[in-house]
């Protein structure tokens, strides 16, 4: 199996040295996450076009009234303008939305897999090629990877996960030249599928598309928890990919389940009634 703890300690060093007030609230942050992941798991594709046009209200709003000020008129009739016109493009354009979701998503998942499978067993190869320095994170301890670890005096918390990060994908593209244009190609491939697929199907692929983002967004609330409260438990999940992977699919598995159920259309009354005839 391949050990992917170091990528994700250096991930996570990189997040917290970019975001210091997250990193500073880091069991509230990772505890809305758990919620959030959770509600868009179980609900996402039910209430997925009330959620779209809400989003359309808000942008709309602000953008109507960003522009209202700029021109000299009333912020709030602006906001109301905007916030009508955007809610209701989204909400006609549902179909649409959820393609280009399905499309993220899957590109996402599909550059994972790639990641995965072709750059992180080069992990290995670069920690033992040289001495990598850890991420220092004000407040947080940071996991050991193995290999030669060294601290320089001089290390900051803001550029020891992103030069580690940078060095290695040069070391990764010069041992494999061709893996970026492969990268591409599948991301592009990924998103033009989803793209498709969400449009042709919306009901199938809000339901997958929501359940992919919510246990995915849990899962890194649950790791990141683990990560402050319980170190051990999460550089053992690190170093133990099928175990994770068994976790996380079945949280995946039951979110598909329950939201296939919750959407699915109740029978015609009169289906209802000759089925009792």
């Amino acid at each position: 199996m391949t050990d992917i703890s170091p990528l994700m300690t250096q991930f996570r060093g990189y997040l917290q040295s970019e975001l210091p007030q997250m990193a500073s609230n880091v069991s509230w942050v990772a505890l809305g996450m758990i919620l959030c992941g959770i509600l868009l798991s179980v609900l996402g594709a039910r209430f997925a076009r009330a959620g779209l046009t809400t989003v359309g209200v808000m942008v709309g709003g602000m953008t109507g009234m960003f522009v209202a000020r700029e021109v000299g008129y009333s912020a709030p009739i602006g906001g109301l303008i905007g916030a009508g016109m955007l809610a209701t493009v989204t909400f006609i354009t549902f179909r649409l939305w959820v393609g280009v979701l399905t499309a993220l998503v899957f590109g996402a998942v599909a550059l994972g897999v790639f990641g995965y499978r072709e750059v992180a067993p080069h992990v290995s190869e670069f920690q033992h090629g040289q001495a990598v320095p850890q991420p220092i994170v004000r407040g947080m301890d940071v996991l050991q990877t193995g290999g030669v670890a060294t601290v320089s005096a001089n290390t900051t918390a803001s550029s020891a996960p992103r030069e580690w990060m940078q060095q290695f994908w040069t070391f990764v593209n010069k041992r494999d030249t061709s893996l970026m244009v492969n990268g591409q190609f599948i991301g592009i491939a990924a998103m033009f599928t989803g793209l498709f697929l969400g449009v042709l199907i919306v009901r199938t692929m809000a339901i997958v598309s929501t359940s992919i983002l919510g246990t995915s967004i849990a899962v890194s609330g649950v790791a990141a928890l683990l990560a402050q409260m319980i170190p051990n438990a999460y550089q053992s999940l690190q170093r133990s990919p099928s175990v994770l992977g068994m976790g996380v699919g079945g949280f995946l598995v039951t979110s598909l389940i329950l939201q296939t159920l919750i959407t699915r259309k109740a029978p015609k009354k009169s289906e209802a009634s000759s089925g009792k005839d």
